[in-house]
């Protein structure tokens, strides 16, 4: 399967969108959570990013 990654980018935020077939959290190397078939949604925030700017691109990512 090919992964089809799509890019949005803002100022420094930075949302990455993929369609997985599952996909998992590791922390320390102990899994924390878990999805199956769906989208994988990596965000990136910057602490001069303001809350209208966080708003904007969750509504886009919707």
């Amino acid at each position: 399967m090919q992964a089809i990654v799509h890019s949005i980018s803002i100022y420094q935020m930075r949302a990455v969108i993929q369609r997985v077939a599952h996909a998992s959290v590791a922390i320390e190397g102990v899994e924390k959570s878990r999805i199956g078939p769906g989208l994988l949604i990596l965000l990136g925030i910057g602490q001069d990013d303001s809350a209208e700017d966080m708003d904007w691109l969750c509504k886009k990512i919707a």
